[in-house]
């Protein structure tokens, strides 16, 4: 509060210093889907789903330790519940985009331009190369995909 008095006036001036806020829940958040493997089954496809297990398994030794972890937006990778995105997935209908956090140079660039994969732009904001990876890019490229994934690691955990 502040007071001021001009000749025979005194105007009063109060500040509001504190005032009580309360959130509430929207409708969304209260009821919101569970984001597991059947949510994902039913907004890709079963067979997406699948191929995202595949990758992971076929990685072999540079993603034993680690599980999926099933998320709204993407599938990413956990170790003792414990978040590792070094790589992630989106599984759509037909095939499944492959997130791999890896800096943009320009070896891996032309890595990749060389190979028959389906490359997508470059995530800039992620810092991400992002594959679309179907059964049979999987089968004729995954030396190249683990050669990518054990840069990618190397670097998530330096």
């Amino acid at each position: 509060m502040k007071a001021v008095k001009f000749e025979d006036n005194i105007s009063l001036f109060f500040t509001k210093v504190l005032d009580e806020v309360t959130f509430d829940l929207f409708d969304e958040d209260s009821i919101s889907e569970p984001t597991d493997k059947t949510y994902w089954e039913k907004k890709a496809s079963t067979s997406s789903v699948r191929l995202t297990q595949k990758v992971l398994s076929d990685l072999g030794e540079l993603t034993d330790e680690y599980n999926l972890k099933y998320n709204k937006h993407y599938i990413g990778i956990e170790r003792n519940n414990m978040a590792n995105n070094f790589i992630s997935f989106v599984p759509r209908k037909t095939m499944v985009i492959m997130n791999i956090k890896y800096e943009r140079v320009e070896e891996i660039d032309e890595l990749l331009e060389g190979s028959d994969l389906d490359v997508l732009s470059y995530d800039k904001q992620w810092k991400q190369y992002r594959v679309r990876l179907s059964e049979k890019d999987l089968a004729s490229n995954i030396d190249l995909l683990k050669n990518l994934v054990e840069k990618a690691k190397q670097e998530y955990h330096s």
